[in-house]
Parts: structure tokens; C-alpha cells; sequence
């Protein structure tokens, strides 16, 4: 075998290579991993003496399609013996380009308009409160008369795939980071007057690409 026939049967072998691995990698969606950090948020919570009050959990899914993270569904829990409000007006999401939107609690039946001021919660000594959280962004509707869908993305994790258009290709970011921070307020009794001033928890997000290898098709819903 001469030299040019080496060269180009390793040419030959890398280029099938690349072809099987794209091949292979099509076989699965684009998918991401969200994570919050449980950990800063129980600082936080250690730092303004409130560890043993309260108890905020956020489910999450094993893993989201892009685009496809609308909403971000919260339970809180008062152990307290005080009443906690949630104050939704004063409450914000902030995307990973530093943007704050308001957010808008997830209604049963949108409503045609999210302009009037949220009312706020209250949650009784013992008991979970628990919500659909999206911002203004998100919520669309194809004309006045119909109520507001979801139809928006949080974050936009497309940003992990590469633009091809852009020369030269600029790589993907290696996570993205967003936050929702949540303002509350204690009170002896159910009445505004009485209210402590507000404080704010800032429960922080992480999304990262899953890997071609576990970015496995998704188990079949039973």
C-alpha cells in the first residue's frame, strides 16, 4: 500500500466516523438537566433564622426538551406557628441575560388579562402552598377574545445548540443560570397591618446539556 492510498483510507475512515456519530447523535432530542441549588437556599434560610419556619421545594423534571421549561412549580411549607404571605407583585424571575419579569401564578382557565395586581398569598400555620409559577413573557394568545396559553419558554436552552449561521460558530455556554426570587413576609395574624417587612429568598437554577450518551429516548408513558 503506497503512502496516498494510507492517506486516503485514514481520510476515508474519518470521514465515515463522523458520519456514524452524527448518525447516532440524531437518534436523540436535544435535551437539558435543570438543578436548583437546595443548598444556598438553606443558607439563606440559616442566615435569617428561619430554617426550622419554612420549607420551599421545587419539582422538577429528570430532564426538558429546549424551549419547553414553561413554568416552575414551588411548594411551601409554613412549620411556623405565623402566618407567611407571599407577595407575588413584588416577586421575580431573572433569565440568565439578567432580565427581571414579573411573575404571574398559574391560574386554572387563564385569565384575558395579567395586568391587574396578584392578590397575595397567605399561608396558614401548617399548611403547604403550593403553585405554577411563569412570567408575562411566556403567556400568549392568538387574538383578544381567548384566554392567555403558554407558549413561551423561562430560558431559552436552545442556546446550547451551536448557531450555524454565525462565523465563525460561536460554542454553546456550558450551563445557563436563572433565578427566582421570592419575596415574603411574616405575620401574628391575618391582617396587612400587621404584617413584618418583606424578605427575599433568591432560589437559584442551573441548566446543563445532557451528553449524547444520556440523552437516552425518553420511557414510554403507561
Amino acid at each position: 500500500m503506497s503512502g496516498l492510498d494510507l492517506i486516503l483510507l485514514i481520510f476515508y475512515g474519518a470521514s465515515v466516523g463522523v458520519v456514524i456519530y452524527r448518525a447516532i447523535a440524531s437518534l436523540f432530542v436535544d435535551e437539558a438537566k435543570i438543578e436548583w441549588d437546595e443548598e444556598d437556599l438553606q443558607k439563606q434560610l440559616a442566615e435569617k433564622k428561619i430554617a426550622e419556619k419554612i420549607k420551599i421545594k421545587f419539582k422538577l423534571e429528570e430532564r426538558y426538551k429546549y424551549d419547553e421549561l414553561q413554568d416552575l412549580a414551588i411548594s411551601i411549607e409554613n412549620k411556623s406557628e405565623e402566618y407567611i404571605y407571599i407577595d407575588w407583585e413584588q416577586s421575580r424571575f431573572i433569565d440568565d441575560g439578567k432580565r427581571s419579569q414579573r411573575i404571574v401564578r398559574g391560574i386554572p382557565g387563564m385569565p384575558f388579562d395579567v395586568l391587574p395586581p396578584q392578590v397575595r398569598s397567605v399561608i396558614l400555620p401548617g399548611e403547604t402552598n403550593a403553585e405554577n409559577l411563569t412570567v408575562e413573557s411566556v403567556l400568549k394568545r392568538s387574538n383578544e377574545t381567548e384566554p392567555l396559553k403558554r407558549e413561551g419558554s423561562l430560558v431559552k436552552l436552545s442556546k446550547f445548540k451551536p448557531d450555524p449561521k454565525k462565523k465563525p460558530p460561536k460554542p454553546p455556554p456550558k450551563d445557563i443560570k436563572f433565578t427566582l426570587r421570592l419575596a415574603l413576609g411574616w405575620a401574628e395574624e391575618m391582617k396587612s397591618d400587621r404584617q413584618t417587612d418583606l424578605f427575599v429568598l433568591n432560589c437559584k437554577f442551573t441548566a446543563r446539556r445532557l451528553s449524547w450518551k444520556d440523552a437516552r429516548p425518553r420511557p414510554k408513558e403507561k
